[in-house]
C-alpha cells in the first residue's frame, strides 16, 4: 500500500498500482486513520491484487537484474 512521501515515491506508486499490484496511493498529506484503514481493506480484499502481487515477486526472485549490467560492462 503505497504512501509516497518524497523524490522519485510518487512515480513507484503510480507505477505499482499501473501494474494492478497495489491499489491507487494515498499521499503522505492526504494519509488519515480512514485512508489508511480503507487501503489496507484494498489489499487485504482483493484476491487479484494479491495474485498480480505474487507474480511480480516470483518475476523479480527469477531475474538476476545485475547479469546484463556486468556482462555490459565486462
Amino acid at each position: 500500500m503505497p504512501v509516497p512521501v518524497m523524490y522519485d515515491q510518487p512515480f513507484w506508486a503510480d507505477r505499482l498500482h499501473g501494474l494492478g499490484v497495489a491499489p491507487r496511493a494515498v499521499p503522505f498529506q492526504d494519509l488519515t486513520a480512514e485512508a489508511l484503514a480503507e487501503a489496507i481493506t484494498a489489499c487485504l480484499s482483493d484476491p487479484d491484487l494479491r495474485r498480480r502481487a505474487a507474480g511480480l515477486g516470483r518475476a523479480i526472485a527469477a531475474e538476476d537484474g545485475a547479469a546484463p549490467l556486468l556482462a555490459h560492462i565486462g
